[in-house]
């Protein structure tokens, strides 16, 4: 699925607006990734290629917590290209984007990966922080953060908070 991301070149994007342009290439609002990746590959022979690292996937079609509880729906499963993996493993260092994040999650995962770098906290506080931060009411494909109680799942996501905020840290990114 071509639904988590792409990294284009300006000349490449300016031709896909020409072949949008010129109808050579379709724009259906229903599936925009499909279409993109449908055009790259008919129009200018660009096939997809594994952008996954060995620590885990850079590129995602779902939000943090979906991924990290392994909550995916049926068809990424089976149209994906590469198997999924959940958990700790779900997510590179080198993290680029989430795809069907809702605006106040992303705006919340900003701030907590910004607070991770700027202070350097232990477990319970960067939890507190989260749970301080993050939506409540969420919608679409989004999830809420994991009940207090479930140890298991929050020791997962602070780890991936704390592998993605790493890469950041070096990069100087928040």
């Amino acid at each position: 699925p071509a639904s988590s991301g792409y990294v284009l070149s300006r000349t490449t994007m300016q031709g896909l607006v020409q072949q949008w342009d010129d109808g050579a290439c379709r724009t259906e609002r229903s599936h925009p990734g499909f279409f993109i990746s449908e055009c790259l590959k008919n129009v200018f022979h660009v096939r997809p290629m594994d952008t996954t690292l060995d620590d885990g996937q850079q590129f995602h079609s779902f939000p943090l917590i979906r991924l990290i509880s392994g909550d995916v729906d049926d068809w990424y499963k089976k149209m994906s290209a590469v198997e999924f993996v959940g958990g700790v493993d779900c997510c590179s260092h080198n993290t680029i984007s989430f795809h069907y994040m809702e605006a106040p999650e992303s705006r919340a995962l900003y701030a907590t990966l910004k607070y991770n770098i700027n202070f350097t906290k232990d477990d319970e506080s960067l939890k507190k922080f989260m749970i301080d931060t993050w939506p409540t009411s969420i919608g679409g494909y989004s999830r809420p953060l994991p009940n207090r109680e479930s140890t298991d799942l929050w020791k997962s996501v602070l780890t991936v908070i704390r592998k993605i905020a790493s890469s950041k840290t070096k990069k100087n990114a928040c």
